[in-house]
């Protein structure tokens, strides 16, 4: 996974949206019936703020 893109931002350095979305699909198996309801929570928001970079 490539860590190495970072822009400029309010709070100081972001990641960009592409390095969020590489880490969305690294933990695809958080969002599956096995998981612990905490850790499907956690993922649903963050695929939510993950979704909502690019807009």
């Amino acid at each position: 996974m490539d860590l190495g893109g970072l822009v400029a931002s309010s709070g100081g350095l972001a990641p960009i949206p592409a390095v969020h979305r590489q880490l969305l699909d690294s933990c695809w198996l958080l969002d599956n019936a096995a998981a612990i309801p905490a850790q499907r929570k956690a993922h649903c928001e963050y695929a939510n703020r993950v979704s909502n970079l690019g807009q």
